[in-house]
């Protein structure tokens, strides 16, 4: 009997010392957690390719979105906003869990698509475009206060462009230096643009370079090329996305591009900037924006999702260099900060 309790009483002091050990080893997992002590929602930090994309910070996954996404392009289609825009669909639809449609509604700078999106909720399914001109139309009051850099939930930055100044190749000015001196002593020299769209920021800064109000001549947004291939105006300066193509069959002649150095395909087109147009309000940026009270975990995963398609898609860059497209990215806080301050520029050169 003696030698039956022994037994057992042995037995329970094993059991126990193995129960110690692995308590006493329990906390060593601890350490694969070190990598949550890096800064929580830097959208600067690179995603790895070969890795899964972590949730967003808000706590959203890919099973929280049930609908598809609609981004409200404010142009028309086939403009220099649309077709960049969906390039970058092509893309960032591998990255969303549901369909990405795009839809276009263009007029008045914005505002016709600015006012549907109040038709839709604010759950952040469907977003629009702050195109390249909304600082300038703040600046000038083509949205009559409706409308201020508050009313949205800015996502993120995705491209700029850049804008450059043509004349048909057989006109009479070779140069910009020439362009200066045909506006400022031909009263009847006519300057053609869009209304309300980047193209009028350009128009303010070369008047404000030569100190004339140019014979501006407002043409329809599709047809600005062929307002100029027809003579039916004397200069155009629109995004060179639209103009290059004309300028590869000699029929525009470039006289300037508002770039910071010289395109290498087109080393012989000279920067505005080399030329003496230096303006903190030409660079042309674009983004999303959600209407004000989106949920900002919807917000930070839309970001966060354009992000992946930005580090994870190689083809996403080589196609915005060949739309003439500066492609990047912004997070909320960049973006918000970048587009504020172009805002007090515009507001300051217009203003005052």
């Amino acid at each position: 009997m003696k030698k039956l309790l022994a037994l057992i009483l042995a037995l329970c002091m094993i059991l126990a010392l193995a129960a110690c050990g692995q308590q006493a080893a329990s906390p060593a997992p601890a350490a694969t957690e070190a990598p949550a002590a890096a800064p929580a929602g830097n959208d600067s930090a690179p995603t790895p390719v070969d890795s899964a994309p972590a949730p967003a910070a808000s706590g959203l996954t890919d099973a929280d979105i049930t609908k598809d996404l609609t981004i409200i392009v404010p142009s028309g289609a086939g403009g220099a906003t649309d077709i960049a825009i969906r390039a970058f669909v092509e893309f960032f639809k591998d990255h969303w869990p549901t369909n990405v449609n795009v839809i276009n509604i263009g007029g008045a700078g914005g505002s016709a698509a600015y006012n549907e999106l109040k038709n839709y909720d604010n759950d952040g399914y469907t977003i629009t475009v702050a195109m390249a001109s909304y600082p300038m139309n703040l600046a000038i009051g083509t949205f009559g206060g409706e409308y201020t850099w508050d009313t949205w939930e800015p996502i993120c930055g995705l491209f700029s462009g850049y804008f450059s100044l043509c004349v048909r190749s057989d006109s009479p000015i070779n140069t910009f230096e020439e362009f200066v001196n045909e506006v400022k002593t031909n009263p009847n020299f006519k300057y053609g643009l869009y209304s309300n769209s980047p193209a009028t920021g350009i128009r303010l800064v070369l008047e404000d370079y030569t100190g004339v109000n140019f014979n501006a001549i407002d043409v329809a947004e599709d047809a600005k090329a062929t307002e100029l291939l027809a003579g039916r105006v004397d200069a155009v300066a629109d995004f060179f996305s639209q103009q290059n193509i004309y300028v590869k069959s000699g029929d525009f002649r470039c006289l300037g591009i508002f770039v910071g150095d010289r395109l290498a395909e087109f080393p012989d087109i000279p920067t505005m900037k080399e030329q003496g147009v230096d303006y903190d309000i030409t660079t042309q940026i674009m983004g999303l924006i959600a209407p004000q009270g989106t949920p900002q975990e919807m917000v930070d995963y839309i970001c966060q999702k354009v992000q992946e398609t930005y580090e994870q898609e190689e083809g996403l860059k080589p196609k915005y260099d060949e739309l003439y497209y500066e492609s990047l990215f912004m997070n909320s806080a960049d973006y918000t900060e970048f587009v504020q301050g172009l805002i007090d520029n515009y507001d300051k050169f217009i203003n005052g």
